[in-house]
């Protein structure tokens, strides 16, 4: 599944995390998580990660928890909706 995470850096905490992540060349590699895009603003951003199991997005959160509040949403691709969508219509 692919889960799409906003975060916003929480006050006072955006150079810390900055330097976390600097340090840690980018967001280190969670088990059972693959990154497939990121974007930064000043303080806020957003991550699209796929994973098998959505406990592994909730050790991922954890640890940037102190940096960062997080929303993560699971979401899918245009082509996912049109054949959900398509398949909705056939059981009416």
């Amino acid at each position: 599944m692919k889960v799409m995470i906003v975060w916003r850096s929480h006050p006072g905490t955006h150079a810390a995390a900055l330097e976390k992540f600097m340090h840690e060349r980018g967001v280190r590699q969670t088990p059972g998580i693959k990154i497939l895009f990121s974007v930064h603003g000043i303080g806020s951003g957003f991550i699209l990660l796929e994973t098998e199991d959505y406990g592994n997005v909730a050790n991922f959160c954890n640890e940037w928890q102190k940096f960062v509040s997080m929303e993560a949403n699971i979401v899918i691709d245009d082509a996912q909706l049109v054949r959900h969508h398509t398949h909705l219509q056939d059981v009416k």
